[in-house]
C-alpha cells in the first residue's frame, strides 16, 4: 500500500512538474502542452496497453536515460524540452504499470488526496534543483519495477474494446471537456498570477472536485439526474469563463468547475461492471490535451479551449440524457 501511495504521488509530480519547469524556463507554450500530452500518452498503460515485467524494466531504464540527457546542458533548449517530454512519457507508463499491480483498496478520497499532494509537489519544479530530485525518484521507481517484475504480466498486450456504449462515449466526452481546457487554465493562472498563485488555484479546483461529491444533492440514487444536473452547472460555468472578460471572475468560476465535474462518479454507479469505462476515460485524456495543443497552434490563443470544453460537456450531457430515456 505504501508503494501505491508513493506512485500516486509521483504520478501527480510528473504530470505537473515538467509543465512548470518548461514554463519557468521561458519555453513556448506548445512545449508545455506537449509535455503533458506525453504524460497522458503514458497513461494509456495499463489500459489499453499492458506492459510485461521485462518491458516495464526496459521503459524504466529509458526514462532514466532520457531524463539524464534532458537535464544535461548539451542539447539546445527546444530539443531539451522534447527529450524531457519523452522521458515523462516513459516515466508515466512505468508508474501507471506499477500502480496497476500495487492497487490499494483504500477509499477513493484518500487516493485523490495523495494525487493532489503530488500535484502540489509538481510546482516545486520551479526550483532548478528539483528536476534532479525527479531523476532520483525515477531510480526509486526503477527499484520498485525490479522487485515487482513477477507481479507484472509475462507478455505485453493491447486490449481494445470491440464496442463502445453510449455511456462509454459520454465518458470520453466528459474527459475531453476537462483535458481540453485544464492545462490552458493553469497556464493562464501562471501568466496572470505567477507559479504560486497557480499552485493555490490548481489545488483548490482539485479539492473542489474531490469533495463536492459529498454534497447532499449528490448523495441521491438517481445518478442520471445527478450527472445531468452537474453538467448543466458545468456548462454554465465554462461559458461564463469564456464570455466574462474579468480575470478575477474567471478564476472564481474556474474553482467551481469541480462542483459539476465531480459527477464523473456516476458512471461507475450506473454500471459498475462496465469493462470499457477505463479505456474510454484514458482515450478522453489523450484526445483532450491533443485538441488543446491543436487549438493553441491554430489560434495562438488558449481561450478557445473553453467553448470547445463547453461543447464536449453538452455532448456528454445529451448522451447521458439519451441513455436515461432508454432506461425509463
Amino acid at each position: 500500500m505504501f508503494n501505491f501511495y508513493i506512485l500516486s504521488l509521483l504520478s501527480g509530480f510528473f504530470e505537473i512538474g515538467p509543465l512548470v519547469y518548461i514554463y519557468q524556463q521561458g519555453g513556448n507554450l506548445a512545449f508545455t502542452l506537449f509535455a503533458v500530452l506525453c504524460y497522458q500518452i503514458g497513461n494509456l498503460v495499463p489500459c489499453p496497453l499492458r506492459l510485461s515485467g521485462k518491458i516495464t524494466l526496459a521503459v524504466s531504464s529509458l526514462s532514466l536515460f532520457c531524463f539524464g540527457i534532458a537535464l544535461s546542458c548539451f542539447p539546445p533548449f527546444p530539443l531539451q524540452y522534447v527529450i524531457l517530454s519523452i522521458a515523462v512519457l516513459f516515466a508515466s507508463a512505468v508508474i501507471q504499470s506499477l500502480r496497476s499491480v500495487k492497487k490499494s483498496n483504500s477509499p477513493q478520497l484518500i487516493k485523490r488526496t495523495t494525487r493532489i499532494i503530488g500535484f502540489a509537489s509538481g510546482f516545486l519544479w520551479a526550483f532548478s534543483f528539483v528536476p534532479i530530485i525527479a531523476l532520483i525518484s525515477l531510480v526509486f521507481v526503477a527499484g520498485i519495477a525490479f522487485k515487482s517484475k513477477k507481479e507484472l504480466p509475462i507478455r505485453t498486450t493491447f486490449l481494445s474494446p470491440k464496442t463502445l456504449t453510449k455511456l462509454n462515449w459520454a465518458m470520453i466526452f466528459h474527459q475531453l471537456h476537462y483535458f481540453v481546457y485544464c492545462y490552458a487554465a493553469l497556464l493562464f493562472a501562471c501568466h496572470k498570477g505567477g507559479i504560486w498563485i497557480a499552485l493555490m488555484l490548481w489545488v483548490l479546483t482539485w479539492l473542489t472536485y474531490t469533495y463536492s461529491e459529498k454534497l447532499p444533492f449528490y448523495q441521491r440514487t438517481n445518478y442520471y439526474n445527478i450527472f445531468i444536473t452537474g453538467h448543466i452547472l458545468l456548462l454554465g460555468v465554462l461559458l461564463g469563463m469564456f464570455f466574462i472578460e474579468n480575470d478575477f471572475a474567471r478564476i472564481i468560476l474556474w474553482c467551481f468547475t469541480g462542483c459539476g465535474a465531480t459527477t464523473v462518479f456516476c458512471f461507475k454507479k450506473i454500471n459498475p461492471q462496465d469493462i470499457n469505462i477505463t479505456f474510454a476515460e484514458n482515450i478522453g485524456h489523450v484526445l483532450g490535451i491533443l485538441l488543446c495543443l491543436i487549438i493553441f497552434i491554430s489560434f495562438n490563443n488558449l481561450i478557445y479551449t473553453l467553448p470547445a470544453a463547453a461543447i464536449f460537456v453538452l455532448i456528454a450531457l445529451l448522451l447521458m440524457g439519451i441513455e436515461r430515456r432508454k432506461i425509463c
